[in-house]
């Protein structure tokens, strides 16, 4: 299992590792700029040989680590200006990314209220951002988030993701899929049936060809109510018994599993996640 976290970069990029490996994780998510914001006021100010060194001091791979980008980007939108502002920015921040010498970025799909023209607009400003990296030579891997189904959002769904990837290439983009913004979009994973067929799907209608990162997270709120607050694996709404049937999938094993929950009980996190993939599996 490659377990991680989301942590804060106050004390600089380059701190993040060391406490990573404190807590026995082997990998990490982070922003690389404010994610309130289009662009990072100064975008190569990183301490990139600090970042690359204390990532070898530790012994953690650059590609389990899937940086998150903004939350203002939004490429199914179907304001022009919104829609090449957020080309812009991602673009600004895979250079940021390359920069760095990372591979993946994690990114929200959208929101737009028509739903195929919302499809076609993420298809056409993905195919951009990858127009406008091609200098980098190989441009890092784009990993879409599912949603939580909130206002208009795109790919807060199965069949939206499903036909989404039917038509990006397996080897430019890939998918992160959110334990939390599954089950409040309306997937009841306190339903064993619901969590058989929901791995089922990724693994046969998707493909785990795409599926490149797991935001592990437990909600606040109930199933079906498109609310997005994450909980601490053992304190949300999500039962225990989807953790444990999920983490001991053995298909999942070399899945970079990030959590985006309260530090305050990180540690008793990383225990539940790690018996959980010690659980039998089919």
């Amino acid at each position: 299992m490659i377990l991680g976290f989301h942590f804060g970069t106050s004390s600089g990029i380059e701190k993040v590792a060391p406490i990573a490996k404190s807590f026995g994780l082997d990998c990490f998510s982070l922003f690389l700029k404010n994610r309130l914001k289009l662009f990072r006021k100064e975008a190569f100010d990183l301490d990139k040989e600090a970042f690359k060194r204390s990532l070898a001091e530790n012994d953690i791979k650059v590609e389990n680590i899937v940086p998150h980008a903004g939350y203002l980007i939004n490429l199914a939108s179907p304001d022009d200006k919104i829609f090449g502002n957020s080309i812009l920015s991602l673009v600004h921040e895979i250079r940021i990314l390359n920069y760095l010498g990372l591979k993946k970025i994690n990114v929200h799909i959208g929101s737009n209220p028509n739903r195929n023209e919302g499809i076609s607009r993420i298809i056409k400003g993905l195919s951009s951002v990858v127009e406008s990296c091609s200098d980098l030579g190989k441009v890092p891997k784009i990993v879409l988030e599912n949603g939580a189904g909130s206002g208009n959002q795109i790919g807060a769904n199965l069949e939206d993701l499903i036909e989404i990837f039917s038509y990006l290439d397996s080897n430019q983009f890939g998918l992160c899929i959110d334990t939390a913004h599954a089950f409040v979009a309306g997937y009841d994973f306190c339903q064993l049936t619901v969590v058989e067929n929901f791995i089922s799907s990724l693994k046969e209608k998707i493909g785990l060809k795409y599926l490149q990162l797991v935001h592990l997270n437990n909600a606040t709120y109930p199933s079906g109510s498109k609310r997005d607050k994450h909980a601490n694996l053992k304190h949300g709404l999500i039962s225990e018994d989807f953790f444990r049937l999920f983490l001991s999938d053995l298909d999942l094993q070399d899945i970079p599993m990030v959590m985006e929950t309260s530090s305050s009980r990180l540690e008793e996190d990383i225990e539940f996640a790690l018996l959980c993939s010690k659980s039998l599996s089919k």
